[in-house]
């Protein structure tokens, strides 16, 4: 039976648990005058009294509130050693020189660059659209609390600026950027809290720069890249919240660096990629529904049959 995840169950189910901190109780000896007062309060012995290090915090069974996005990315821990996956914490690079950004900001020549380079966080989106910036670099950004759009700029070839930021609480939208060769400086990147969209960058050949990403809370697309022939710098990603796309990419020719999916809330696309063997694309769906369940499939206009005898 076909079934999709919805974001809600999705949420709940990596949840992390309560934490709970065992501390040693702290022990206050009492003078006779205070052994009295216990006594005639009946709230604690005539010898001493124990302070929890809990109390005043509530008690009872409290509200379900649903989990911020930071605890979603607490609860998607890489299944691989450590070492395999880079990865700097946010808090590691924001909490030492945190130097915010309040709003949106737009990127539109050199000059509002290096505007930018001194902030580590944005509070809103992040806007470098139809300019002629070549590279991107020297940026200090751990984290976007708005979206990332990188989008029509004839002349940009590369964004290695971007190598601090670990989450993007929005959506990530790299387009139509001709001349960019790879993702290169995303490195870092380990969670998006809504789509990501690479499309439409006929220079970009793999996703490196992929390497540590393990969480897409929206969807994936992977579309109209004309020399994209492999993924495999995808291969630490584990959960995707919505559906997953992998459209009109003439030269991709393998769907390594999905394999290790473990959850995916909607349904696959993969369709319209001239020289991707229909056997591999078969063989990905199986892996795939043996991981996460029965799903909506729509696998159409793919490479030929007979490359796979």
């Amino acid at each position: 039976m076909t079934r999709y995840l919805s974001m809600s169950f999705y949420l709940r189910l990596f949840t992390l648990p309560e934490k709970k901190y065992e501390r040693e109780p702290m022990t206050i000896k009492l003078f006779p005058q205070i052994t009295i007062l216990c006594v005639l309060l009946s709230a604690c012995s005539c010898a001493e009294a124990t302070i929890d290090p809990g109390f005043g915090s509530g008690s009872g069974s409290e509200s379900e509130s649903t989990p911020s996005f930071d605890d979603v990315v607490s609860s998607t821990k890489p299944t691989r050693p450590t070492d395999e996956i880079p990865s700097v914490p946010v808090e590691e690079i924001c909490e030492t020189n945190l130097n915010p950004y309040v709003g949106d900001f737009q990127v539109m020549n050199l000059d509002s660059l290096e505007e930018l380079k001194p902030y580590t966080m944005i509070t809103g989106d992040l806007i470098i659209s139809s300019t002629r910036l070549n590279v991107i670099e020297d940026l200090e950004l751990c984290k976007i609390e708005g979206s990332l759009r990188i989008v029509d700029n004839p002349n940009l070839v590369s964004i290695s600026g971007f190598s601090r930021m670990t989450v993007v609480v929005g959506y990530v939208s790299i387009k139509g950027n001709p001349d960019l060769a790879s993702l290169h400086g995303l490195e870092n990147l380990e969670s998006i809290g809504n789509d990501l969209f690479v499309d439409d960058n006929d220079s970009i050949q793999t996703v490196k720069g992929l390497e540590s990403l393990r969480l897409v809370v929206g969807d994936l697309f992977i579309k109209n890249n004309e020399n994209l022939y492999r993924i495999k710098e995808t291969e630490s990603l584990r959960m995707i919240g919505k559906g997953l796309f992998v459209l009109k990419n003439p030269m991709l020719s393998s769907l390594r660096g999905l394999f290790d999916l473990e959850s995916i809330g909607g349904g696959v696309s993969v369709e319209n990629n001239k020289i991707l063997p229909f056997c591999h694309v078969n063989k990905f769906i199986e892996t795939l529904i043996r991981e996460v369940g029965d799903i909506n499939v729509s696998t159409r206009n793919n490479g030929p049959a007979e490359v796979c005898n």
